[in-house]
């Protein structure tokens, strides 16, 4: 690898890798009978099967958000979304995993040089980044130490590196980055649904680290290495929330696959149907559910398209358009509810059978979606104040 980011942009010539896109979405469809059958294993385990984290490896997707100076695969944030959506019709919780590692190592692209050389010189390594929490970083006669606590560490169990803020002796916060040996996992993840995301909660303790382990987090504001490549134009919300978005889509996709599958089942047992796809009521509710679910993913497409062309074109969106983005991503986890709920009553109670899989979609996507990045009562409320001409919004901007 080459200091100073001396590939730039020669390689990705100021564009994502779109030629990547059609291969790597057909890999991840053919990845959905194996996440198939491990999605129950890894609800148990809390974590992802290891053969189908080589499995994801193997196609590159732990790299999609890398720049390609740096060896990545410099995908759109596009591919990410529908990447994520296709795995999560086989796992919701692998999909996640998968999304959060992305969104971990292009915050992890935005850190200084030697951050960056630790985390994806030799190898590209996998990152963890709970932000939730906090610790302190001290310096005692020219060393560093590290102690604090963070929870909803998702994927933690996989990475080989957590990104975590931790508050210096000035009050200034900082981006540290710890080697996961040298971090304690306390397992805090006992929840409904999203089980296999492993988000448990990470400890150090007093934890010594090197200079180039730690930097100023006002990083993820700012367009880093000269702007070198497409991502390093996008800003931290619309990026995150658009890949995590796709698992919600994918997730709902999934869930009307295993309402297509039954309809030879009974439908009502009092009623004459002999099979479910008899009812006009089933046949129509169907319909609805497939169209609406269509239309959230068009909605991902075109959020996440409006960022990628911005970041091309070497800006960033601005104030205006983050906002109608984050309200459209709401108007999406509203349509996906809806939706959930509804292929649910076609499924009854039987669809709630712990050997039924709807019920895993149903439990992950309603987990999924009460992540305060998809919080539509906020993201409507910060429209509304926008398009009503108040100066100051609920939300701070660099949170929209």
């Amino acid at each position: 690898m080459t200091s100073a980011f001396a590939r730039q942009a020669e390689e990705a010539n100021g564009r994502f890798a779109y030629d990547l896109h059609d291969d790597l979405i057909d890999q991840a469809r053919a990845l959905r009978p194996l996440l198939e059958r491990h999605a129950a294993e890894n609800e148990v385990s809390g974590k992802v099967a290891p053969e189908v984290i080589d499995a994801i490896t193997k196609t590159g997707a732990f790299s999609l958000a890398v720049p390609r100076r740096w060896g990545g695969l410099g995908a759109s944030s596009r591919t990410m979304a529908l990447f994520c959506a296709e795995i999560a019709k086989g796992c919701p919780s692998t999909a996640w995993v998968v999304s959060i590692l992305n969104s971990t190592a292009w915050i992890g692209s935005k850190t200084s040089e030697p951050m960056q050389r630790l985390m994806f010189g030799d190898t590209i390594g996998k990152v963890c980044g709970p932000q939730v929490g906090g610790g302190t970083l001290e310096e005692r006669d020219g060393r560093f130490f590290v102690t604090g606590k963070w929870t909803y560490a998702s994927a933690c169990y996989h990475a080989d590196w957590a990104l975590v803020p931790a508050t210096d002796a000035n009050g200034e916060i900082n981006l540290v980055l710890l080697r996961m040996a040298d971090v304690q996992i306390d397992h805090t993840w006992i929840v409904a649904g999203m089980r296999g995301t492993g988000s448990e909660t990470l400890v150090a303790d007093n934890i010594e680290i090197g200079a180039d382990q730690f930097c100023n987090k006002s990083v993820l504001g700012e367009i880093t290495h000269g702007g070198s490549e497409p991502s390093d134009y996008w800003q931290s919300i619309p990026v995150l929330r658009a890949k995590a978005l796709g698992v919600l889509v994918g997730t709902v996709q999934g869930l009307l696959d295993v309402a297509l599958a039954s309809k030879d089942k009974p439908y009502i047992y009092v009623t004459g149907y002999a099979r479910r796809c008899d009812s006009p009521v089933y046949q129509a509710t169907i319909g609805e559910m497939a169209a609406k679910i269509a239309t959230a993913q068009l909605l991902l497409e075109e959020t996440t398209s409006l960022a990628d062309n911005a970041a091309e074109a070497q800006r960033q969106l601005d104030i205006g358009e983050r906002a109608i983005v984050g309200a459209k991503a709401g108007l999406v986890t509203e349509l996906l509810s809806h939706c959930t709920d509804r292929l649910m009553d076609l499924l009854g109670s039987s669809g709630f059978a712990d050997t039924n899989p709807a019920q895993r979609y149903w439990r992950d996507y309603h987990m999924g979606s009460r992540h305060i990045i998809f919080n539509r009562d906020l993201a409507y409320e910060v429209l509304g104040q926008r398009l009503l001409g108040f100066e100051e919004m609920i939300v701070p901007l660099e949170r929209v």
